[in-house]
This record gives C-alpha cells, structure tokens and sequence, in this order.
C-alpha cells in the first residue's frame, strides 16, 4: 500500500472532488457524521456492518473510469485522504 500512496497520482483533484460529490448526494440535507460502515439489524436479530452506500458508488465510479483494477487503487487513495482528512469517519 505504501508504494501505491507514492506513486504519481495525476487526476488526484478531480478523484477528490468526485467523491465530494458523491458524499454530499448521500449527505446534503442532514447533519450526520459521514460513516464509511453501515450498520443494519437483520430479521435473525444479529448485525450486519457494511460499507456506506456511497462508498460502493464511489467504488463504483472510480472502477467505471479506470478499470477494475486501477478503479480499486484509486478509491482506496481516495477514502485514505478522506480520512486523513476527517472528511470520513470510520
């Protein structure tokens, strides 16, 4: 992971201000925290963590630009500075 942060990453800004937005489509009108977990009860009474919604969309997109691979590098920069940045909590 740590030669992945060091590589050159060109298109750094335009990553960043595509999961802003997509952060603020799920988060726009409230006040709560940005998680990147989320945390259902299902019917057996246990619970279920998974990934925030956005997060897939954001995974999602970075994939859809990039590729499968290269899409999953780059979604992991960018929730790396999101939380080095206290944009997302975890």
């Amino acid at each position: 992971m740590r030669e992945l942060m060091r590589e050159a990453w060109i298109t750094q800004e335009q990553d960043m201000e595509i999961a802003r937005d997509i952060i603020n489509d799920y988060y726009d009108e409230t006040d709560d925290e940005v998680d990147i977990e989320e945390i259902r009860m299902i019917p057996e009474g246990s619970l279920m963590i998974e990934r925030a919604p956005w997060v897939l969309d954001l995974e999602d997109e970075m994939e859809s630009r990039y590729g499968q691979d290269k899409g999953i590098q780059v979604a992991a920069k960018v929730m790396t500075l999101l939380m080095a940045e206290g944009e997302a909590i975890h």
